[in-house]
């Protein structure tokens, strides 16, 4: 059985928000290394596009690690079928003629899919507009500045 309540929040996302139900936070937690993956070869275009927009954000705020690269492979897996999906919806429209009649296209279903599995996705990274406001710290943006190095 699947466990009930929302579900546990990712240490560096309760950092990030200023653990604002001030639980403890676990000490003994893995802390996998923070990476920059090169997108993988099996996204198509569209995929791998999405990923080179989302993954670097991800990385600059720590949050992307060696062990959410697959989360974030589903992520854009579903971004370009949501995409192809549209196509396919603004080419043949969201109701088709079936046998009996007018139907609603199958590729509405796929789109929904896609949106769902996209928007699970993009919460888990902290990816949208609510779970983003929650976040108290961000990753300081980079400058050339030389008196920062001095």
């Amino acid at each position: 059985m699947a466990g009930r309540g929302q579900p546990a929040v990712p240490t560096k996302l309760k950092l990030l928000r200023g653990n604002p139900g001030k639980r403890a936070i676990p000490k003994d937690e893995p802390m996998p290394e923070a990476v920059l993956p090169k997108a993988p070869a099996t996204l198509n275009a569209t995929g791998k596009k999405q990923w080179g927009k989302v993954s670097k954000p991800l990385y600059d705020c720590g949050i992307l690690t060696q062990v959410d690269t697959e989360s974030l492979y589903l992520y854009c897996v579903a971004w370009q079928d949501w995409c192809a999906a549209g196509i396919k919806l603004k080419q043949q429209g969201m109701v088709i003629r079936g046998k009996g009649g007018p139907i609603i296209n199958p590729y509405q279903r796929v789109s929904d899919v896609a949106f769902d599995k996209m928007r699970k996705l993009m919460s888990e990274f902290g990816m949208t507009p609510s779970s983003r406001t929650r976040v108290t710290a961000a990753a300081k943006p980079k400058t050339d500045d030389p008196w920062d190095k001095v």
